[in-house]
């Protein structure tokens, strides 16, 4: 599971998937190597089976990554906002549903009632505020 710094939302989104009825064997990281509390790194990218990210943003920057790397993982994108605090109980509905939705092949659309909710007006937020250099994955972790 991955997000900015992996502090509030993939430790969320790695426990709620951890569990019932989804019971997959997880890991929570940061994609931005500056401040991630654990960085994603080439050994986590080729343990993975697949990858959950919270935004599209993080999505595009891992493609670039493991194409790079030639792993082929397949990429999942929630499309959760950074507006929730650690295990929310609206973050961690968000994130059931979501991933719901995404496995079962029946879109991965964002939630426009959750994300109003959340106060982010979602799909362009990030495109507007940018991805800053900061908020990039760090190549020279691949070694």
């Amino acid at each position: 599971c991955v997000c900015s710094a992996g502090l509030l939302r993939s430790p969320t989104a790695a426990l709620v998937l951890s569990q019932e009825p989804f019971n997959c064997n997880t890991r929570a990281v940061g994609i931005t190597q500056e401040y991630a509390l654990i960085p994603i790194d080439e050994a986590l990218l080729c343990w993975a089976q697949e990858i959950v990210c919270m935004e599209k943003v993080h999505a595009e920057a891992l493609k670039k990554v493991l194409t790079d790397l030639e792993i082929e993982t397949p990429i999942i994108c929630l499309n959760v906002p950074d507006n929730f605090p650690y295990r929310d109980p609206k973050l961690m509905e968000l994130i059931r549903e979501a991933y719901q939705k995404a496995t079962t092949g029946t879109g991965n659309e964002e939630n426009p009632k959750a994300l109003e909710e959340a106060g982010s007006t979602g799909k362009a937020e990030e495109e507007e505020k940018g991805f800053t250099e900061g908020h990039s994955v760090d190549k020279d972790f691949v070694r």
